[in-house]
């Protein structure tokens, strides 16, 4: 049977075209999407990145408000400056002598760019904050009382501030009955907890008391190495006196009833020299800042008489720092002391009334180790 003549063959090119531009848009929206997630994405992570600039930016501000406190300048106003493709500007908020906050920004990419702002407590310690600290111990240990610690604010008021401080960075112990202080500082994490003290307090960490370095400075004149000073001494202003047995000097003795005009008084006692202070009434009516007494190496720092004197004391024996960081202190008499007493170990023993004040003028004896 006759068909007829074959129907043409079907022509797909024109929807195979189609598909592949179906296809083609496919790809362009996902690759567009992909391009668009990137850009977001790069967007994102450099603004991280001015973020994270900024703050370090804004750390430096504070960096160098503290590099200019550690050099005794407290900056006023509005402080600028620049670095790592940005700027900072931070300002100072004096809160005391010893503390103060810091207010910084950082900004990187001018005006449209990111910003991180930091506000920062930075704060110091006074260089004599305890009326007594004995660094390895301090033993209060008598039969009677033991310890009279006051502070005052003007010497010779009879206020008493709660500020008089004593501790140690090792044991300490508390017997008597007598008036301990306004607190008793001790470090936890290597000794048992004060015996019989009535206020303990834990140390977060100890305390460092460093090794005096010795200036130079002239020593008054010895006779066959023994320096003698009584009476009116001149401070010269602080100027020190540096007394060491390099210089042919043995020991220096303080006697009798000694003033200081010119304050403060500045002494240092190096090693191989001793040090009495035994049958001496030192600058009493004077602010202790008025005498600086500093002792390097372990040589016998002697605060009592001979035969030791009991009984209430009747007026101050001593009104300044005595800084003996390597020194065995014992106490035997009864004494008045007024100020700070820094030594390697403290013990108090043979029932004397030993009076000793903090004289809150050293609170602005500070050190210039700033903390953030």
């Amino acid at each position: 049977m006759d068909r007829g003549p074959a129907a043409p063959p079907r022509d797909d090119a024109g929807s195979t075209m189609i598909i592949a531009v179906i296809v083609m848009m496919i790809l362009s929206t996902l690759s567009l999407a992909g391009l668009a997630r990137a850009l977001s994405e790069l967007s994102f992570i450099r603004h991280g990145q001015q973020y994270d600039a900024a703050l370090a930016l804004a750390d430096a501000g504070v960096a160098d408000a503290v590099y200019k406190l550690q050099h005794g300048i407290v900056p006023s106003g509005t402080q600028t400056g620049s670095g790592l493709g940005g700027t900072w500007r931070y300002r100072v908020d004096p809160q005391s002598a010893t503390e103060v906050y810091v207010y910084s920004v950082g900004q990187v990419g001018g005006a449209t760019g990111a910003q991180h702002g930091v506000r920062a407590r930075v704060t110091r310690s006074p260089m004599y904050k305890y009326a007594l600290f004995g660094i390895q111990s301090l033993s209060l240990d008598t039969t009677q009382l033991a310890v009279d610690a006051y502070s005052f604010l003007v010497l010779g008021s009879t206020t008493d501030t709660g500020q008089a401080l004593v501790g140690t960075n090792g044991a300490m112990t508390c017997t008597g009955g007598g008036n301990f202080g306004a607190a008793q500082y001790y470090f936890s994490s290597v000794t048992p907890p004060p015996s019989g003290c009535p206020n303990p307090v834990r140390l977060a960490q100890k305390e460092v008391f460093p090794t005096p370095v010795l200036p130079s400075g002239a020593c008054p004149p010895n006779t066959l190495g023994a320096v003698v000073l009584t009476g009116v001494v001149d401070g010269s202003h602080g100027s020190p006196m540096v007394c060491k047995a390099t210089g042919g000097v043995s020991s220096v003795k303080m006697t009798g009833t000694i003033s200081v005009v010119n304050p403060p008084l500045v002494l240092y006692v190096g090693k191989g020299v001793t040090l009495d202070l035994s049958s001496a009434v030192i600058n009493a009516g004077g602010n202790a800042a008025n005498v600086v007494i500093q002792k390097e190496g372990t040589d016998a720092v002697t605060l009592d008489p001979a035969v030791p004197v009991l009984g209430t004391p009747a007026a101050v024996s001593f009104s300044g720092v005595l800084y003996a960081p390597q020194v065995d202190l014992r106490m035997a008499s009864s004494k008045w002391f007024t100020g700070s007493i820094v030594a390697n170990s403290v013990t108090v023993s043979g029932n004397p009334v030993l009076r000793i004040g903090y004289d809150l003028g050293l609170q602005t004896q500070n050190t210039q180790t700033w903390i953030v």
